[in-house]
């Protein structure tokens, strides 16, 4: 589902993220990913809005270091 959302417009999608990391850390914090996303797909289940950030909160450190390269990693590799 993610890869169906964001594959088609991916290269926008990641500008969104990286508009939002200031420090170009490839780093964000829960806040900051949750309004990433939705800003970027403002028509976005809850469900799956919980979903991505579950996703990328189990692959990082903490919810101030939310690695959004894992989310990118997941749309490339579906798009393969």
């Amino acid at each position: 589902m993610i890869v169906d959302r964001f594959g088609r417009s991916k290269q926008a999608f990641i500008d969104n993220l990286q508009c939002e990391d200031y420090e170009e850390e490839g780093i964000l914090d829960l806040v900051q990913l949750r309004e990433a996303i939705s800003s970027f797909d403002e028509d976005l289940e809850e469900t799956l809005l919980d979903y991505i950030l579950y996703y990328v909160f189990i692959r990082s450190k903490s919810p101030d270091r939310m690695e959004y390269s894992v989310l990118i990693k997941l749309i490339n590799d579906g798009l393969e």
